[in-house]
């Protein structure tokens, strides 16, 4: 097993990285919205290209009003753009360390999980070798992985 990763987080940090979390929680949540899942497909697909056509159309309503619907409120868009430029300002350091995190987390995950595997082939080679101690142990993680004893049981024995 090769080991991508090898890191400890005294709990110092992990404590004060949540509460500066949580303290921009605080400061940014009277100013966001949660959308249902289900209701995020229905929103306008919004890509890198995005933000700068809106600028520019931000500009036309001043140099070229004429072409400016009565319906629409541009002091509404004014509102919403500056929200965006507001939001994504906001956005782009928090989601560079939310990529930190999460590749890091990744690392950590493979490297433990491939551990405990081992580990866990190796209780249940012990329990299948008839060691008393390991019985209840594998009975114990085996309950990770429901139906693949009993798929086993049926490869091993196809007659049932």
């Amino acid at each position: 097993m090769e080991n991508t990763i090898s890191i400890e987080i005294p709990a110092d940090v992990v404590k004060a990285v949540a509460t500066k979390f949580a303290e921009i929680e605080a400061l940014i949540k009277p100013y966001t919205v949660r959308v249902p899942d289900a209701d995020k497909g229905s929103l306008l697909k919004v890509g890198d290209k995005t933000i700068p056509f809106v600028d520019k159309v931000q500009g036309y309503t001043v140099t070229a009003p004429e072409f400016t619907p009565l319906y629409l409120d541009v002091k509404e868009f004014n509102r919403d753009k500056a929200a965006l430029s507001s939001l994504d300002k906001m956005a782009q350091p928090g989601q560079q360390v939310i990529s930190m995190i999460d590749d890091t987390l990744a690392l950590a995950a493979n490297d433990s999980y491939a551990a405990a595997l081992i580990y866990y082939n190796s209780v249940k080679q012990a329990a299948n070798s008839g060691v008393a101690k390991a019985k209840p142990i594998y009975e114990d993680l085996a309950q990770r992985f429901p139906g693949r004893s009993k798929i086993a049981a049926k490869a091993a024995n196809p007659t049932k």
